[in-house]
C-alpha cells in the first residue's frame, strides 16, 4: 500500500467501500490532513457566547493583519511552544535582559484555530504565570478557549492578555459558581 492510500485509509476515505479505519486523535488528524478536521466551534459556542460573553469574538481569518486592540477569538490549541526569555536572547547572542526577572522568564507561543483560519498566540512571561499551567496541563485536544489581546506591529500574531477554557466557564456559570477575575473580564456575572 502506497503512502498516501495508508493516510487516506486512516482519514477514513475507504469506509464506503467496507474498509475499517481506526479513530484517529484530533492532533493525528491535524498532522494527517488539516483540511480533513471539521471544529465547528461556533455552532457549538454561539448561543452560550451571544448570551453570556461581553465580547463576541471574531473569525480569525477576519482578524486584521496588525496593530489591533481589544480583539476576541475562539478556538482549539496546538502546536504549543514553551520558550525562555534568557534562554533565547542568550542564543542570540544578546547576553541575559535586563528586564529579566526571576521565575517570570518562561513565555509560550502556540497556534489557535477556528473554523476560518489560524493565527500565532504569544503568551509573554508575565501572562505565562497566570496560564501556563492551563495550557501545558489543563487542555485537552478538543478543548475551545477564549482570548483576548492585541495584535501587534509588524507580525501578524495575537500579544494575549487574558485566556480561559470556554467549558470551564459554562460549567461555572451554570452552577452559578462565581467566576475568577480573568473570566469577569470576559464573560457577565
Amino acid at each position: 500500500m502506497t503512502k498516501v492510500s495508508e493516510i487516506l485509509l486512516k482519514l477514513g476515505a475507504f469506509k464506503e467501500l467496507g474498509e475499517k479505519s481506526e479513530p484517529l486523535s484530533f492532533e493525528e488528524q491535524l498532522q494527517l490532513c488539516p483540511l480533513s478536521v471539521e471544529f465547528e466551534i461556533e455552532k457549538d459556542w454561539e448561543k452560550f457566547l451571544k448570551k453570556h460573553s461581553k465580547q463576541y469574538p471574531q473569525h480569525i481569518g477576519e482578524l486584521p493583519e496588525e496593530n489591533a486592540n481589544d480583539i476576541c477569538i475562539i478556538g482549539i490549541a496546538y502546536d504549543k511552544n514553551l520558550k525562555d526569555v534568557v534562554e533565547e536572547s542568550v542564543h542570540k547572542g544578546k547576553g541575559v535582559p535586563s528586564w529579566a526577572v526571576k521565575d517570570e522568564t518562561q513565555f509560550c507561543n502556540f497556534i489557535l484555530e477556528d473554523d476560518s483560519d489560524f493565527i500565532t498566540i504569544r503568551v509573554s512571561p508575565k501572562s505565562y504565570k497566570r496560564f501556563g499551567k492551563l495550557i501545558f496541563e489543563e487542555l485537552k485536544e478538543n478543548d475551545v478557549i477564549m482570548v483576548k489581546g492585541r495584535i501587534g506591529s509588524g507580525i501578524r500574531m495575537v500579544f494575549a492578555n487574558y485566556i480561559v477554557k470556554l467549558e470551564d466557564v459554562k460549567k461555572k456559570i451554570e452552577s452559578k459558581i462565581k467566576l475568577n477575575d480573568t473570566e469577569v473580564e470576559l464573560f457577565k456575572s
